[in-house]
């Protein structure tokens, strides 16, 4: 160990990081996985999923699909949603 005693400096910790906060550290990278570590280790986290694109764009393409007289039963499926969200975008960008 290097730095402070009984603390891992930045290249020791890289050295040990094992699963998911090796995972951690390759998306975010290895400076923001130890904080996020040092802040939230041992604790549970939900992340929600990301959508694809924005809300308001992907209502603006359900409403071209739409226009293109596309089915809303193909929209729903495509796009995840219930027919009755599909027929609500619709409506609303009238």
């Amino acid at each position: 160990m290097s730095g402070q005693k009984g603390r891992l400096n930045t290249e020791d910790a890289a050295r040990h990081l094992s699963g998911e906060m090796a995972e951690l550290a390759r998306l975010v990278g290895l400076e923001a996985a130890l904080k996020i570590g040092r802040e939230f280790g041992g604790v549970t986290l939900y992340v929600p999923v990301m959508s694809g694109i924005p809300r308001a764009e992907r209502n603006e393409r359900i409403r071209r699909e739409y226009a293109r007289g596309r089915r809303v039963r193909d929209i729903s499926k495509c796009f995840g949603l219930t027919e009755r969200t599909i027929f609500n975008i619709i409506k609303s960008g009238r």
